[in-house]
């Protein structure tokens, strides 16, 4: 069957409206985009250093153990791979999940000690007036 200019397949593109940017996967184009600077402050994002460190040892023990039951190197390597990121993902995920708690807990008990604070300077200021209505010359002497 010929093909015309016209007529594509599934991993043709016509010549007429080729872009050389379709055929660039967005995977390539971060990785250009990416330095070592982008690396050097890992360790100062929340969660980053403890899930690493995590997924890199539990993936080590797991391909230790894995190569030492069945004796092959790839599938221990592949068994440690695969387990690091699992565990660097469920740490990480983890790790995220109690800071939103305890953030929202230190919200609420922020909120919870302004309206503590609120009620307190509204009952001083009820004892204050209180005070003021009991005695008249107090408040003379007050506003002179």
């Amino acid at each position: 069957m010929p093909q015309n200019a016209e007529s594509t397949t599934a991993n043709t593109i016509p010549n007429e409206h080729h872009d050389p940017g379709l055929t660039q996967s967005p995977f390539w184009t971060v990785l250009k985009k990416l330095s070592i600077d982008d690396f050097k402050n890992t360790g100062q994002i929340p969660c980053a250093r403890n899930s690493l460190l995590s997924g890199i040892g539990g993936g080590a023990l797991f391909g230790i153990m894995r190569l030492l039951h069945s004796g092959n190197i790839a599938f221990a390597t592949q068994t440690a791979l695969g387990s690091c990121c699992l565990i660097g993902v469920g740490a990480w995920e983890l790790c995220r999940w109690q800071r939103r708690k305890e953030k929202n807990k230190m919200k609420e008990i922020v909120i919870a000690t302004n309206e503590a604070r609120k009620q307190n300077l509204r009952r001083i200021a009820l004892e204050h007036e209180q005070v003021d209505h009991k005695n008249p010359d107090r408040n003379i002497s007050k506003r002179s």
